[in-house]
């Protein structure tokens, strides 16, 4: 009863051990000169964190000079830069003032793009707490990623059963913003639930978001082991008709034996599973409506991932 959510668990610690053995974590502190990302408009570091640009907002240097995600810095204002030193291309963006000519390499060929940077408030690389001026591009780096030990893919699994434990205890709670979402218009919230055909759409924007294959790599492989996580503790829910709904009065029934063996008593029997079919109809309609609601919610309302 229990190999089909054990199944599920065993697959995401597969899906977790090659993404963080086989290809690594970002530290946040090495970083390549290619880009990831290309940011759409200027904010100051002191503004508040969004994920929409304001209408009054400038367009970066970056976006108007037609940089694109999968670019290779590979030359600032006529000095060449060294490979994955983005700590030292920061550096030079941040001194520099005006129109630069930054030299990128796309699809095997060598481009001049001539951005205007933009003057605005950064943090500082040293300390982050420390809001200073400088110049700014507009642009996001490929990490460098760290093959970890065992004992990481251990961490990393322990966490997420606890954070989608909890995303599933909270899930009543979360139904009122889903159902106004579905059909009332109201805003998804961005840390909800998602059904089948939300997983895939945001996996679907992902991909097309211009990600490099290795981000796009450990994107999946970490998407498919929080599905594989969210379907394991699910369906351990003591409720019929999950494999849950099986295992726990097979175990209330091992332990009224061997309390009746203790106390020497009769063998009180095998639970009657038959009592609880109403429960199971009753979970099995409110399941059938949660998904419904969802499945609207994630066509007409969908997540949308913050780039």
């Amino acid at each position: 009863m229990a190999a089909g959510p054990f199944q599920n668990l065993i697959l995401a610690v597969i899906l977790f051990a090659i993404a963080i053995m086989g290809i690594g974590v970002a530290d946040g502190t090495q970083n390549t000169t290619t880009i990831s990302q290309v940011s759409q408009c200027v904010l100051p570091a002191s503004a508040p964190a969004t994920d929409e640009c304001p209408s009054d907002a400038p367009l970066t240097p970056a976006a108007a000079a037609g940089f694109q995600p999968g670019d290779t810095i590979v030359g600032f204002n006529g000095a060449p830069v060294v490979e994955n030193d983005w700590r030292a291309l920061q550096e030079a963006i941040r001194t520099a003032s005006g129109t630069v000519t930054v030299t990128v390499e796309r699809d095997g060929q060598l481009h001049d793009l001539t951005p205007t940077l933009i003057r605005t408030q950064a943090r500082d690389l040293d300390d982050p707490n420390r809001i200073v001026e400088a110049s700014f591009l507009g642009v996001t780096p490929v990490p460098i990623f760290v093959p970890q030990g065992p004992e990481v893919v251990v961490a990393q699994v322990g966490d997420v059963v606890v954070r989608t434990g909890q995303a599933i205890i909270n899930l009543p709670e979360r139904l009122p913003n889903l159902f106004g979402s579905a059909f009332l218009g109201a805003e998804r919230d961005q840390d909800g639930p998602v059904g089948i055909v939300g997983v895939s759409r945001i996996g679907g924007e992902y991909l097309s978001a211009g990600f490099t294959v290795t981000q796009q790599v450990l994107f999946l492989l970490n998407l498919l082991a929080l599905v594989n996580i969210s379907l394991f503790l699910f369906n351990l829910l003591p409720l019929p008709p999950l494999d849950g709904g099986q295992i726990f009065p097979a175990l209330w029934e091992a332990v009224k034996k061997r309390i009746a063996r203790v106390r020497g008593k009769p063998d009180p029997g095998p639970v009657d599973a038959a009592k609880l079919l109403p429960v199971a109809y009753v979970v099995a309609l409110l399941f059938i409506g949660w998904s419904a609601i969802l499945l609207v919610a994630d066509v007409v309302n969908p997540i949308q991932l913050p780039f």
